[in-house]
């Protein structure tokens, strides 16, 4: 199993400098207070690039509409596009 994780309602990282000291590297970041994001940002700049502010823009089509939700196979396509996370690249899923 891949040491890399996806850190989800990610406030300011806790979860992420944990696992950091274990070896492990974060693919994607998610925490919708702003605030919170730029503590977490700041504290890791390496995943400046990879953080999103919303869960929803991962999980629906259209984030505004809650009856767009994206499919298993539609959220999978969406991080390869977007972060080039690809299936089976993700060794833990964690969240706050």
């Amino acid at each position: 199993m891949p040491k890399t994780f996806i850190d989800l309602f990610a406030g300011i990282g806790g979860f992420h400098w944990a696992l950091q000291k274990l070896g492990y590297e974060c693919l994607l970041a998610v925490e919708k207070d702003k605030a919170a994001r730029d503590v977490y940002q700041a504290n890791f700049p390496g995943c400046s690039q990879r953080m999103e502010g919303d869960i929803r823009t991962i999980t629906r089509k259209k984030p505004a509409d809650e009856n767009t939700i994206r499919t298993a196979s539609e959220i999978r396509a969406h991080l390869k596009d977007k972060f080039g996370i690809e299936r089976g690249g993700v060794g833990m899923i964690c969240g706050g």
